[in-house]
Parts: structure tokens; sequence; C-alpha cells
């Protein structure tokens, strides 16, 4: 395991199941996703901490928010029609993610809380977050 690795395993992930119509990519932060698509999903490194600390070991919980983004004109002010597009990809995405285990030595993948959702000129903006545990050892001494 290499820490800030989930992000990048997550994407392939998706890439693998999802519907291709739908553009995968990863972002540093939700600031800075571009607005130029009007179907396509983040990959955006929210979370690393430490879940437990011994002598040489370290069991970290990292969390990755994937972000689904729809832009529907035909609600500008509501987002109702954005929603309704993103809600079978957001379950997609959680049917591909929940539950599974991204390699040898994490735990499989448990959702967790994330910011809300983001409404602005007719796109938005759907997170829906996931984590896993997995150790880490350091040198003995």
């Amino acid at each position: 395991m290499v820490p800030y690795e989930l992000e990048s395993l997550i994407e392939a992930r998706l890439k693998s199941l999802m519907d291709d119509t739908w553009l995968i990519l990863r972002a540093a932060s939700i600031q800075g996703m571009p607005r130029q698509y009007n179907h396509s999903i983040y990959v955006i490194p929210q979370e690393l901490e430490i879940a437990e600390q011994r002598r040489n070991q370290v069991a970290l919980m990292e969390t990755v928010t994937v972000v689904t983004v729809v832009r529907n004109a035909g609600s500008q002010l509501s987002g109702i029609d954005s929603r309704f597009e993103a809600g079978p990809m957001l379950t997609a995405i959680v049917n591909a993610l929940l539950g599974w285990i991204p390699g040898e030595g994490y735990e499989a993948l448990q959702m967790a809380s994330t910011f809300n959702p983001k409404f602005d000129a007719g796109f938005g903006f759907y997170p829906i977050a996931f984590r896993t545990r997995y150790i880490l050892s350091g040198g003995s001494q």
C-alpha cells in the first residue's frame, strides 16, 4: 500500500466499469475541477488520517471523494434536472465501489461523509466519498 494511491485505484475501477460516455478524471480539489464537460466524474483525494499507531506500524484511513458533475440548462435555478440525470450515475458508482477491496492489505471500501452538493450556472456537483483502512510498517530498531 502507498499513501494517496487509493485515488488512482478508484479511477481505474470506475473506468473499467462505468458508462464510457461519462468522462472520468482526477482533480486536486473541487475548486480545481474544470466546468466544461456536461457529464463527468472526478476522483479527488479527501483525507488521510491515522486510525491507530503502534511501535513500528500505523493504520491509516484514506478517503477519496467521487464527484458526479452534470450540466443541464433545463432547470437553472433549482437544479432538479441535473439531479435527475446524476442519480443513476451515483447509484452506479456506489455499486462499483461500496464493499470493493482495492488490493491486498486494504479493507473493503465504506462510504464516508463529504461536502454538500453544489449547483451553479446549470452545473450540479454531487459528491460521495469512500474510505478504506490499511497498515504501513516502519523500520524496526
